[in-house]
């Protein structure tokens, strides 16, 4: 019975129906290097939901001057699987931004290849390798 109610209503074909208030619309072709989708406002606030940025950005920083490179290694990277690079400004300090969602996340620093504690933080905890890991919480 409700094949048969379906038959009846006029569905035009897929190709012709807009599923959703952000489908676009075919492209005007221009030329040159200005080719662009149109994209009304709708789309636009939804794309600016899609692309901001959740959580807190974390600065982590690192004091070594003659450093060749820093990278910043925890929970929150997988450790070694996707640690972060810090950049070094001219005055010989290492840092980076990082976002983070609230709670407790465990680091440390790797200075040409040797782990490094974070000298600017208070509070640690040991690891199973004899070491201990900084700890950041992020309200």
């Amino acid at each position: 019975m409700l094949f048969s109610r379906l038959k009846l209503l006029d569905i035009p074909p897929r190709s012709e129906r807009v599923d959703s208030p952000f489908q676009l619309r075919p492209a005007i072709r221009s030329v040159g290097p200005d080719h662009r989708l149109p994209i009304g406002r709708e789309q636009r606030s939804f794309l600016k939901l899609k692309t901001a940025r959740p959580g807190k950005l974390q600065n982590f920083s690192f004091i070594a001057p003659g450093a060749t490179s820093v990278l910043l290694a925890g929970c929150f990277t997988d450790w070694l699987q996707r640690p972060i690079k810090l950049r070094k400004k001219s005055n010989g300090v290492w840092w980076t931004g990082v976002r983070l969602q609230p709670g407790t996340y465990y680091y440390r620093f790797l200075v040409d290849g040797r782990w490094r504690d974070d000298p600017e933080c208070s509070l640690f905890v040991p690891n199973p390798f004899g070491c201990q890991n900084a700890v950041r919480q992020v309200y």
